[in-house]
């Protein structure tokens, strides 16, 4: 049975999680739908075995994306922890009375959703990874198909041949671990060519390698859809949500960076699994202000210019500690009914890789969403939001118009705001 319990609290939206638990539909003879094989010699019929165990939920969390504003670049698998209050033992592996001790596994899939001002939105999608009962409480704990491609070993026999581009590159090593993924595009272009590489080492390695060596961005959104951008620093340019002075009590902290050392790469040392090439670049001004910190990387980049133009890139997002930009935010939607409607609406869809625009409690940042994460808690009628941050690379500028606001109140030669 599926249902939804509504929060005293009506500054939050309606939590939903569903376990793959319910009963399958059962053979009907006669019946127009169940009474039918499908061309797989299945029962037809409902296949969803989701049932929804929200009443039971005591505490509830979920994270996406990456948790430090320095190393954002790479792959990063998602993570959920559910609480239940569960007395009659009913999620407990160890209950051979319960009706559900048959469908309590490794694996089955766990979904979280939200409902807000009538919307649904998909929150996370993953796989129950453990199931530990205790004191009344069953805690649930999830992973992403990233955490599943990271324990992936890629066979000594796959070869990934030469010159395929990036997210090619990725749809194959995927594939090649019985993950096989259709990869969304979200701007043009596919990515760079690739150099020749052997199956050696683990899925999620070998994905990380090509994402960084392309400079893209890779994301699993809340509804598993694997999605891939290349060159996104400069076609990524959306507002995810503001937060001015009208909202400022929906702020409950910022963390702002201080003199953090390994922000630092102003000597880029870029070679190739393709041996034959490497390249070396560096910022003088940089090095005088910062002292030398060298980042040696090896891309799978298959050309001298490609992998010139990677240590070109890298130099320029990581020369320079960036002013006044939040390594993370913190976010109290509840604080007030007003509050609440104009920021659930944006933090309950996908906002990594967009900007957020802050101009509140003396803290006026342009900032790029890399992380988020849900923390619900029924016992305080609670649910903030963690936003991880990082630095706009290349200093783009978010599309919101500021009167007198210097960068901000120009357009560009295309007639496009610009920073």
């Amino acid at each position: 049975m599926s249902y939804y319990s509504r929060p005293a609290n009506t500054k939050l939206p309606t939590l939903s999680v569903e376990l793959w638990i319910a009963d399958n539909d059962a053979f009907t003879l006669n019946d127009p739908t169940l009474g039918r094989l499908n061309a797989g010699n299945y029962l037809e019929g409902n296949s969803s075995q989701f049932e929804n165990v929200a009443c039971e939920v005591m505490a509830c969390s979920w994270r996406r994306g990456a948790t430090s504003s320095t190393d954002f670049l790479g792959v990063n698998p998602g993570y959920a922890t559910v609480k239940l209050y569960d007395p009659d033992r009913v999620f407990d592996p160890a209950n051979t009375l319960s009706p559900k001790v048959n469908k309590l596994r490794v694996g089955m899939p766990l979904r979280i959703s939200a409902s807000w001002a009538g919307t649904d939105y998909v929150q996370y999608t993953g796989f129950v990874w453990s199931l530990e009962w205790e004191n009344d409480v069953a805690t649930f704990t999830a992973g992403d198909l990233f955490t599943r491609l990271a324990r992936a070993e890629l066979p000594s026999s796959a070869l990934f041949p030469g010159g395929q581009v990036a997210s090619q590159r990725i749809a194959d090593i995927m594939t090649a671990v019985n993950y096989a993924t259709q990869i969304s595009l979200a701007l043009p272009g596919a990515g760079r060519p690739m150099f020749q590489t052997l199956g050696t080492t683990q899925a999620l390695e070998a994905i990380d390698r090509t994402v960084v060596s392309d400079f893209g961005l890779l994301t699993l959104k809340p509804d598993g859809t694997v999605t891939y951008a290349t060159a996104w620093y400069e076609g990524l340019r959306s507002l995810w949500f503001s937060l001015d002075d009208d909202l400022c009590d929906g702020l409950a902290s910022a963390t702002l960076p201080g003199i953090a050392y390994d922000r630092v790469r102003n000597d880029i040392n870029a070679t190739s699994t393709n041996s034959l090439i490497s390249t070396r670049v560096s910022d003088t001004d940089s090095i005088d202000y910062y002292g030398r910190a060298t980042w040696n990387y090896q891309t799978v980049l298959q050309s001298s210019t490609d992998l010139t133009w990677w240590a070109n890139l890298a130099l320029l997002f990581y020369k320079q500690i960036p002013n006044r930009v939040p390594l993370n935010v913190v976010l109290d939607p509840q604080a007030s009914a007003d509050i609440a409607a104009a920021l659930w609406p944006a933090l309950l869809t996908d906002g990594i890789g967009q900007v957020i625009d802050l101009n509140t409690e003396g803290l006026v940042a342009q900032a790029l969403a890399v992380g988020v994460t849900h923390n619900y808690d029924a016992a305080s009628d609670s649910w903030q939001v963690y936003v991880t941050c990082a630095a706009h690379p290349l200093n783009y500028a978010v599309n919101v118009f500021r009167l007198n606001g210097g960068t901000l109140g120009y357009l560009d030669y295309s007639n496009t705001l610009k920073a």
